[in-house]
């Protein structure tokens, strides 16, 4: 209709350029004058690190490393953002930012999933599905000390009976407890403080009895984690979400009754957590910035640190969530990967358009948080913008943890002549396939193992 003007912060670098993945979606929209469109890429001074670090751990303290190097310059650190492409290193990333920096501000969603409370109630729910699982009645003992081996437990309970009940677990060898069994352990033992946390080991013999314990837990935590001095924490919110998720399937059950099984309740509380973040509020005019890939959308920063660039991470995986096949949406038209692809490469170089000093860090590691593999963003970056802009200065470096020198301590066995005799009385017998195998392998074994 005539109505309506684009305006959008684009580059001619990718704007213009058929091949770059970064301009499909403004390229259709061609008709359109853009607002704003300038050449920053192909023309301002830039200084490019490309980092490879061994392990989450090492990408985190080399972030920490340059922020104290910005800080030296004194260029402000309003204008300075850590970027996190993998939101799991946010936590290690805040314990290595220097303590000189006083204002943080987190502009992210940290997933609940991560969080100690979600593990203590994926361990509750191991503790009662694996009780009727197996048929006995009692409690596995496997189950009962990584439970209580849990911090939120700690907190809940008090580190004492963690102690008590481990001794009494272990010392009599047991491999099922009943709840039975428990309470005359505690009673005869004069344990008070047990009954604080009884609930979590009565049985469930419904759904019902499963929404109580679980309220019982939040209760617990909540007053245990929260003070009048202590009101703010991340405790406080990993407890004020799970209970808005017990609220909320609390209501579901009341109006229609339709979970029956503990094995169902279990896996819509786990929906409901992987689906739920938990926002962090700060002021975003002051302060070092730590941000998501998607916050960054339409900010500026002079100083760039974006951590976890791998492939697989950015862009992400080519895992599909829809039941539509590639074929019917390629067909239709509907978003495919390679959409999400071209709008990642857009959020990629939109983030380096004004940035003077970037500092990418890659993992260099093969595990399951990474590839090893950098991200084909940083490839295409190396070989493609140096040809265009000339005051592109690219450095490519690897860090690693240093080896630590220990000094050498060799454990030799001389053979005695009871070790000779011990040798002579198990030849009659006769030495196992298994035996010689580990004195082939390490003959230090064998001796422990069999002499």
């Amino acid at each position: 209709s005539g109505k309506a003007e684009t305006l959008w912060d684009a580059d001619e670098y990718y704007l213009n350029n058929p091949s770059q993945e970064a301009g499909i979606f403004l390229r259709e929209n061609t008709e359109a004058d853009f607002l704003w469109k300038e050449n920053f890429l192909a023309v301002d001074t830039k200084k490019i690190v490309v980092i490879g670090a061994a392990g989450n751990n090492t990408q985190a303290k080399a972030s920490g490393q340059i922020i104290s190097e910005v800080c030296n310059t004194n260029s402000p650190l309003e204008k300075t953002a850590i970027v996190l492409a993998d939101e799991n290193l946010l936590f290690p990333v805040l314990q290595s930012i220097p303590a000189a920096i006083e204002n943080i501000n987190v502009t992210m969603g940290y997933p609940l999933k991560n969080t100690p409370i979600a593990d203590l109630f994926n361990l509750i729910f191991n503790l009662h599905e694996n009780r009727i699982r197996f048929g006995k009645g009692s409690f596995y003992h496997k189950d009962i000390l990584r439970l209580i081996s849990n911090p939120g437990f700690g907190v809940a309970a008090g580190f004492d009976l963690i102690y008590q009940l481990r001794n009494f677990i272990t010392e009599r060898n047991y491999v099922f407890v009943s709840e039975k069994t428990m309470l005359k352990w505690t009673a005869e033992n004069k344990i008070e403080h047990f009954k604080n946390v009884y609930p979590l080991f009565k049985p469930w013999e419904n759904i019902n009895d499963a929404i109580v314990c679980m309220n019982f837990v939040i209760h617990l935590l909540r007053e245990n984690s929260i003070t009048d001095e202590n009101k703010s924490t991340l405790e406080t919110e990993y407890i004020f979400a799970f209970s808005k998720i017990l609220k909320r399937i609390e209501s579901l059950i009341g109006r229609n009754d339709f979970i029956r099984e503990i094995k169902t309740l279990r896996i819509l509380i786990r929906q409901l957590v992987n689906s739920t973040t938990l926002p962090f509020y700060g002021e975003p005019l002051t302060g070092l910035q730590v941000m998501g890939v998607l916050e960054t959308r339409t900010l500026d920063f002079e100083n760039v640190i974006l951590l976890s660039a791998n492939e697989g991470v950015i862009p992400s995986a080519r895992s599909s969530h829809s039941f539509i096949p590639f074929d019917l949406k390629k067909h239709f038209g509907l978003p495919v990967y390679h959409d999400r692809d071209a709008i990642f490469a857009y959020h990629f170089y939109r983030l380096l358009q004004r940035a003077k000093n970037i500092f990418l860090i890659y993992n260099t590691e093969l595990d399951k948080s990474g590839s090893g593999e950098k991200s084909r963003f940083i490839t295409q970056l190396e070989y493609e913008l140096p040809r265009v802009n000339k005051n592109i200065f690219l450095t490519e470096k690897n860090l690693s943890i240093p080896e630590i020198s220990v000094e050498e301590n060799k454990i030799s066995i001389p053979k005695t002549e009871e070790i000779f005799t011990t040798l002579h009385r198990k030849a009659i017998s006769g030495f196992s396939p298994t035996a010689l195998n580990t004195y082939k392998n390490c003959s230090l074994q064998f001796y422990f193992q069999y002499i």
